[in-house]
């Protein structure tokens, strides 16, 4: 079965006025837009949200697929912030996100993994670049 993720949201933040205690709704595009005033349907006065620049959604991966599986063992391979630093490097030489990934979990020298321009390095070699 294809797995799909959304490609639009409608996300909705409830906030309490200060001066009365009553509740509304404002969306994300409200929220994220500088100097927005909200203004209570009950006591009718203007309040301003703390500004929402970025929401993250984070997918539930406990349904991976083995090969998932097998590219999250690889990731655990160096310190993860290494591992994503090498990737987006690769990427930007224009490597796909998936031969990044595979190139820098290939890098099995344990000297190396703290260093990104050696595994960055590495990676290169093996490419003949």
């Amino acid at each position: 079965m294809d797995k799909i993720k959304p490609i639009s949201a409608d996300i909705n933040f409830q906030y309490s006025c200060p001066h009365c205690d009553n509740t509304f709704w404002l969306s994300f595009a409200e929220t994220k837009t500088e100097n927005y005033i909200a203004v209570c349907d009950v006591c009718q006065k203007p309040s301003s949200p703390t500004l929402i620049k970025n929401i993250k959604v984070i997918f539930d991966n406990s349904h991976k697929t083995q090969e998932e599986s097998q590219d999250a063992e690889e990731e655990t391979k160096m310190p993860k912030d290494i591992y994503d630093t090498c990737v987006n490097s690769l990427m930007q030489y224009g490597y796909t996100n998936k031969e990044a990934k595979s190139l820098v979990a290939s890098v099995d020298d344990p000297y190396v993994w703290h260093d990104p321009v050696q595994i960055i390095k590495e990676c290169l070699s093996k490419t003949n670049v």
